[in-house]
């Protein structure tokens, strides 16, 4: 019976870890969710508390945003050939999924049905139902 309590705390005390662990890894990658949130606003992170302690008492310059050229201008920059090879293949594309859809609807109207003979029934029923004697 002893050894039966000692299993049980083990077991309990392992769980009751594994748990703990997990918790803090949630709380950590919500906190990670938020500052990638912020980032992605164009906020600053906070920091928290823990990385405050570790943080050098020196002041960080703050990092300059580097603007991306607007997509007009990317798009005038490739050569023709280039251009004309990204139309084809979206052409290309539209033209796939416009027969798959078509393909789909056909499948679903398309209903078959089987080629029925009444002599092969007849004569398979006569094998299956045959008189036995005994």
């Amino acid at each position: 019976m002893d050894m039966l309590i000692t299993v049980l705390l083990i077991v309990g005390g392992i769980f009751y870890k594994i748990y703990d662990n997990y918790q803090k890894e949630m709380e950590s990658s919500k906190r990670r969710m938020d500052q990638v949130r912020r980032q992605m606003q164009g906020q600053q992170p906070t920091p928290s508390p823990e990385h405050e302690a570790r943080r050098p008492a020196v002041v960080q310059k703050e990092s300059r945003k580097v603007q991306m050229e607007p997509a007009s201008y990317q798009r005038e920059a490739l050569p023709e050939e280039v251009r004309q090879l990204q139309q084809k293949k979206l052409e290309r594309q539209k033209l796939q999924q416009k027969l798959e859809r078509q393909a789909a609807l056909q499948d679903h109207t398309k209903v078959e049905h089987p080629e029925f003979d009444l002599r092969k029934a007849v004569i398979q029923q006569a094998i299956l139902e045959r008189p036995y004697q005994y």
